[in-house]
């Protein structure tokens, strides 16, 4: 037992508990004798203990009472397992304030979690408990490379599947296989038309890549076994260059990491479904992924299937190809849904909870008729009495700034908004910008898993997790069932440890445990889902291309999307309709030509003649785009003066 001596009274009701569940339990009171060299005797409790159990408090948490942090810290060194309570609000040193602790509370529930938790570290023996570094170790520092293009497979929880079926290793066969045709798309993306920096040395690629290299499979009951785990499996999907998941029976754990990728990166992703599934038959999408480009490897490939690997290969060929040319490339919903949310400061404040809290639930007649009727209800009336017990001084300011009257929160699904935008592009922002959240891991619904993933990986605090006691919604769904029933999802539920409720009103203590859920995300510093947030936020930097296109890229894309170039060999137009209404079509194209003129005069002021030299597409466009200046009728002979005698001083350099 780890403790300061503040907390003794708390600790000794644990000894106490502890042993009547048939623990051996250490703690100094008991195993030290006068004269004992009492560090030494606790180092050597330690190493001889199945596992550590610490308690985090204001006290403990103290740098003036450094000793649970000293205890801890040795456990770990000599792979002892921690587990970890917290009494009362306090700041976790690191690194262990990304850990999972248990919140005192009720003691009877307490102990249970707390003695099975132990039970469940405990297990094997201390040469299992230390293992060499994996992929998800902090400390394995080969897993990414700048010089290689990254390919992370996260991998479903199939019990039996042989491993030819797997995904990971139809994708280490495209690879080998069509590994020379990926590389040659690769080479033309860094390659591709950019602007450098002007502080940079000229073509500057964003990485130097010289191979591709197929990562260790992420599987997906390991990635949830810890925080750290989990921290670290979000770390390789933010990060991957290129990532694959296995959506079979579109399982909890691996649709909430393909909701962070979705907010992580731009591209590429590739979501396959394997089982009995087939391209276009049997495969039950949920409504928030219905437009993902689904691949198929069943483990019964028909005559006419063609092989998973070459499905593989050709969508990554065909992802980069498009990276390289669309400026507004997808392959997953939600990155651009979570950060053009409009143009005013307002647009991104955060929807407080006294206004509204979004709660992301199925919408099954049956959730809704029940769970929904009882949460709806019972909430609103908990966060309504919340007000009355805050400070004062805050009800009194929060009354002045609304016209002296009392909150009234509403708990929406966002189905119910009276906005006319499309659901998805809602629902994305409210994700974003509403400060209380509630998942509600009922019926085991896919799309809320993903959407929990989206919250993760925009929104770091205000998340509480919820689930209806007994879930009678997994009654009518067999497929749900099943995943309630896998080990990772039960490590998820550990991880996350969603707060109880129950559909027929017996448990109304259970709501302001969700408030109080909420209040303590705000308020506490280093919160493990926090930083699922952080790990994102810091992979949006080493990336095969750029998140923020330059000046000059963009006002090319816009002009390209206004009109078609003048000089354009193919007979198509970008103008819809440019055949019937002429007028359009003439607006468009001066668009077009105010945008290269813009991106003209950027360059030439921006740039030195010999940074322009230097870069072959640069000066390609910048001879271009005057060239398309100087045919212009539309523009005034002024403008036409300034660019052709800044071209022929560019060539007389030259």
């Amino acid at each position: 037992m780890s403790y300061t001596e503040d907390d003794r009274e708390t600790i000794a009701t644990w000894v106490d508990s502890l042993s009547t569940n048939d623990f051996g339990v250490w703690w100094d009171r008991d195993g030290l004798r006068a004269g004992d060299a009492y560090a030494h005797k606790i180092r050597e409790a330690i190493d001889s203990s199945d596992v550590l159990l610490a308690l985090w408090s204001q006290s403990s948490c103290s740098t003036q009472k450094p000793w649970v942090l000293a205890e801890v810290t040795h456990a770990f060194e000599n792979g002892v397992p921690v587990v970890f309570m917290q009494k009362g609000r306090c700041d976790i040193p690191l690194p262990f304030n990304i850990r999972h602790r248990h919140m005192l509370g009720e003691f009877e529930a307490d102990v249970e979690r707390i003695v099975r938790d132990l039970r469940e570290n405990a297990k094997g023996t201390r040469s299992q408990k230390r293992t060499a570094p994996t992929i998800w170790s902090p400390d394995h520092d080969q897993v990414f490379d700048p010089s290689t293009v990254s390919i992370a497979v996260i991998g479903a929880e199939i019990p039996g599947l042989e491993p030819r079926h797997s995904l990971h290793t139809h994708t280490r066969q495209a690879i080998d296989r069509h590994g020379d045709a990926i590389w040659k798309k690769v080479n033309e993306l860094v390659n591709y038309d950019r602007v450098p920096n002007p502080q940079e040395p000229p073509l500057a690629a964003l990485r130097d890549v010289k191979s591709l290299k197929l990562l260790p499979e992420l599987d997906i009951l390991s990635a949830f076994q810890s925080w750290e785990a989990l921290i670290r499996t979000v770390q390789i999907v933010s990060n991957a260059d290129i990532a694959l998941f296995d959506l079979t029976d579109f399982q909890p754990g691996v649709l909430m990491l393909l909701g962070i990728r979705a907010v992580a990166r731009k591209g590429i992703t590739i979501s396959s479904v394997g089982g009995n599934g087939v391209a276009g038959y049997n495969t039950a999408v949920p409504f928030n992924l219905q437009m993902l480009n689904l691949a198929f490897h069943p483990t019964s490939a028909t005559t006419e299937s063609r092989r998973p690997r070459d499905v593989i290969a050709s969508k990554i060929i065909s992802g980069f190809n498009d990276l390289s040319r669309l400026p507004f490339y997808r392959d997953l919903p939600a990155f651009d849904a979570v950060r053009q949310l409009g143009v005013e400061a307002s647009d991104f404040a955060s929807i407080t909870y006294d206004r509204r809290v979004l709660a992301l639930s199925p919408f099954s007649s049956d959730y809704l008729s029940g769970n929904w009727q009882e949460l709806n209800g019972e909430l609103s009336a908990a966060l309504t009495r919340h007000f009355e017990t805050l400070p004062p001084t805050e009800r009194e300011s929060y009354r002045q700034q609304n016209e002296g009257k009392t909150p009234q929160p509403v708990i929406t699904q966002l189905l119910e908004e009276d906005s006319s935008r499309l659901v998805l592009q809602t629902l994305y922002e409210a994700i974003r910008r509403t400060q209380m959240c509630i998942v509600d891991f009922s019926g085991v619904r896919p799309n809320v898993f993903y959407e929990l993933g989206v919250r993760l990986a925009s929104n770091r605090s205000g998340l509480v997790c919820i689930s209806a006691t007994p879930d009678t919604l997994l009654e009518t769904d067999p497929i749900a069932k099943r995943n309630s029933q896998l080990q990772h999802f039960r490590a998820l539920r550990e991880r996350f440890d969603p707060v109880s409720y129950a559909v027929d009103g017996s448990a109304p203590q259970q709501y302001p445990l969700m408030i109080a859920r909420f209040r303590d995300s705000l308020e506490t510093a280093g919160r493990p889902e926090a930083h699922v947030y952080d790990a994102v936020g810091q992979a949006q930097a080493a990336t095969l291309y750029s998140v923020t296109p330059s000046v000059v890229d963009e006002l090319r894309s816009s002009a390209a999307l206004a009109a078609a170039d003048p000089d354009s060999r193919y007979a198509g137009s970008s103008v819809l309709y440019h055949e019937t209404n002429r007028k359009l079509f003439k607006e468009q194209q001066m668009a077009a030509l105010e945008r290269k003129l813009a991106a003209w005069l950027y360059i030439n002021y921006r740039y030195t003649v010999d940074a322009i030299r230097q870069d072959w597409r640069l000066e390609h466009h910048y001879r271009l785009y005057a060239n398309h200046i100087l045919d212009a009728d539309e523009i005034d002979s002024e403008l036409k003066a300034l660019v052709e005698g800044a071209i022929t001083r560019f060539d007389e350099n030259t």
